[in-house]
């Protein structure tokens, strides 16, 4: 039976004005949404209210249920999204829901699911966007500005959702992030002996800022911090389900 515990944090950023993220966190349920457009903050908390609804309303007794369950809430909150109106808003949304030690994920967009162990960090999860889909034509749209723009979203695709199922096995975690703390820094900033390049968090950096913390939460704000000293230049959210993750390791 898995022990869980928890944290997650969320912040607007250097260089945003408002935040269109959203952490989620109850019953087993955990989300985090990145809502797009100038209505994004309001669309980030309906994808969330949508999507935990629908789940916590759901009697689930096997992972076909689970899986089913996660596809029907992510057209509900597309759905929720046409009614109000919110015309070309959308959202990236990567939702886990744990049952015993085994993880059901659903995600859309550039949101992101890490599975992490003492000895690995894996990305579970494919960003939507032009740039990914280019390096699957041989192609590398990374200097492009347009790279980070999502090709599938909540409310913009009536896509299902991708879902897996991944294990949480005891002393392992799972990492959910929005793009802005991957993508922090990638800019150029000016001193006096020129121009210095500031590098994104990699995953390297993510996994021992994660191994070297003490809890969930400090994990969390760890990586919100790391990511504002990296420029900061977007909205910054991470969750972290442990299961007996062993923290504080050097």
């Amino acid at each position: 039976m898995a022990t869980l515990t928890y944290g997650m944090a969320t912040a607007i950023g250097q260089g945003r004005k408002i935040n269109h993220d959203a952490v989620f966190a109850n019953d087993g349920i955990f989300m985090i949404v990145d809502g797009i457009g100038t209505d994004g903050q309001e669309i980030a908390q309906l994808v969330i209210q949508e999507i935990s609804t629908h789940l916590q309303a759901k009697s689930i007794i096997n992972a076909n249920g689970t899986i089913n369950a996660l596809a029907e809430a992510y057209t509900k909150a597309t759905a929720a999204i046409h009614q109000q109106g919110n015309e070309g808003g959308g959202a990236s949304a990567t939702t886990v829901v744990i049952k015993g030690e085994m993880a059901y994920l659903g995600h859309v967009g550039n949101t992101r699911a890490y599975s992490v162990a003492r000895q690995s960090f894996e990305l579970l999860t494919i960003d939507h966007t032009m740039e990914e889909k280019s390096l699957e034509f041989g192609m590398n749209f990374g200097g492009d500005p347009y790279s980070p723009v999502l090709y599938r979203a909540v409310g913009v695709s009536d896509e299902a959702p991708d879902t897996l199922i991944h294990p949480i096995t005891t002393g392992t975690g799972i990492l959910l992030i929005s793009d802005g703390i991957y993508r922090s820094g990638a800019h150029m900033i000016e001193f006096d002996g020129g121009e210095e390049v500031i590098l994104p968090l990699d995953d390297e950096a993510m996994s021992k800022i994660i191994r070297e913390a003490e809890s969930a939460q400090t994990a969390c704000d760890a990586l919100i911090n790391a990511a504002n000293e990296h420029g900061g230049n977007d909205n910054l959210s991470a969750v972290f389900i442990s299961n007996e993750f062993v923290f504080n390791a050097q």
